[in-house]
């Protein structure tokens, strides 16, 4: 005899909304009351959490912005988000602190997934320059200069820079003549012109 408490479907409800993440369980499958079924996301709590070295950590604060990208997202443009709080614990294998930042506008972001970001903290402003914009000459690098049009072309002028560290294609470089902020400075095809100049020597 067919007990009459047994029914085809029974209507789960979820204290959150969100999306399922996952579902552990097959039609027809016996579950214990202790059994996850479903794993549910809510987005709403959205947010960053980043691991940041031991050596960085003493330079991170809460309030500091951040610049992140989705790697293989097909999106260029960086997206923001602020730090909220910075753990008290390190992981004794990484040697890392974990980070916890809110994100401004969450696009086209999901659970678990990697980024590449960027703690913007107190450090000193730096002027930068792609790569390609300066031609390396040992101890002194060069950049160049729109100097304004002339009747066969634009003018340059080259500039002796000092660089420092390079990261994502970008070098920092120090003036070691006076450039004013106004110069509009090459930003690509400095070899180029340093072979035209170099040229010209020569003739």
């Amino acid at each position: 005899m067919r007990p009459s408490s047994l029914t085809p479907s029974v209507a789960l409800t979820t204290p959150i909304s969100g999306y399922v993440k996952s579902v552990s369980i097959n039609p027809g499958q016996f579950v214990n009351p202790q059994d996850v079924l479903v794993e549910v996301v809510d987005r709403t709590g959205l947010h960053l959490e980043l691991k940041v070295f031991e050596k960085d950590i003493a330079r991170v604060q809460k309030g500091q912005r951040v610049l992140f990208k989705i790697p293989n997202s097909g999106v260029a443009q960086e997206q923001e988000a602020e730090v909220f709080l910075v753990g008290q614990a390190f992981d004794d294998d990484a040697r890392t602190v974990r980070v916890h930042a809110h994100l401004h506008k969450p696009s086209g972001m999901l659970p678990g997934q990697y980024v590449a970001a960027h703690i913007q903290t107190a450090g000193a402003r730096h002027r930068t320059l792609p790569e390609e914009a300066v031609i390396q000459a040992g101890e002194v690098s060069y950049i160049f200069a729109r100097q304004g049009r002339g009747a066969s072309g634009y003018r340059f002028r080259r500039y002796k820079v000092q660089t420092g560290p390079a990261q994502d294609g970008d070098v920092t470089i120090t003036p070691l003549e006076a450039l004013p902020d106004t110069t509009q400075l090459v930003r690509r095809g400095a070899y180029f012109l340093e072979a035209e100049l170099s040229k010209g020597q020569d003739e």
